[in-house]
């Protein structure tokens, strides 16, 4: 392992550890070979992901991997399952070279509030994407540029939250985190 950037497009770019196969002997049939690999502070296995790029001395653009069926070669991926609380496991078929993957999580993205305006202590549903990854929710803060976090989350779906509106939040936009990264809604909610 070893720090680097592995970037696929569709949402799921972000700085993370880098998994490299190295060629060697045992490495070099025509045969694909099975890989598993651990990723830890990942909440669930919804919106998890395996980003890939083959080796060589001009690497193609990295891609994310499809999952395996009878009709797809590799590289492509076998299973994606939880492994402990905050873990997934991913087992992946992968050609002889020496490719390189990263398994993660998708990065959020937050479209709608509802109500769009609430007064402190009240509920409110955040609706967006792979939220099921949400380790934090914040409000804006009075300071600028600062956020004050709620104490009360409630996972409804993949796609939607339910949380309360600290005290001291103010209008503002809302920010979400993850373990990996986070987001910060385009959007301002209101606090009455």
């Amino acid at each position: 392992m070893a720090p680097a950037v592995l970037g696929c497009s569709g949402g799921f770019v972000e700085p993370s550890e880098v998994s490299t196969l190295t060629e060697s002997s045992g490495f070099s049939s025509a045969s694909p070979i099975e890989v598993e690999v651990t990723e830890d502070d990942l909440a669930s296995t919804t919106g998890v992901m395996v980003c890939y790029q083959s080796g060589g001395p001009n690497p193609p653009p990295p891609q994310l991997l499809a999952v395996c069926s009878g009709s797809t070669p590799a590289p492509c991926y076998v299973s994606i399952a939880p492994s402990g609380p905050d873990a997934v496991v991913a087992t992946l078929d992968v050609p002889p070279g020496d490719p390189r993957f990263w398994v993660g999580d998708a990065i959020l993205g937050l479209t709608t509030f509802g109500p769009k305006k609430a007064h402190v202590g009240a509920t409110v549903v955040i609706n967006g994407a792979d939220l099921s990854q949400v380790a934090g929710v914040y409000f804006s803060a009075k300071a600028h540029g600062t956020f004050v976090q709620t104490s009360s989350v409630t996972f409804v779906s993949t796609t939607q939250i339910s949380v309360t509106v600290p005290q001291g939040a103010v209008s503002g936009p809302v920010k979400v985190t993850t373990q990996l990264n986070g987001y910060i809604s385009k959007k301002q909610f209101k606090v009455k």
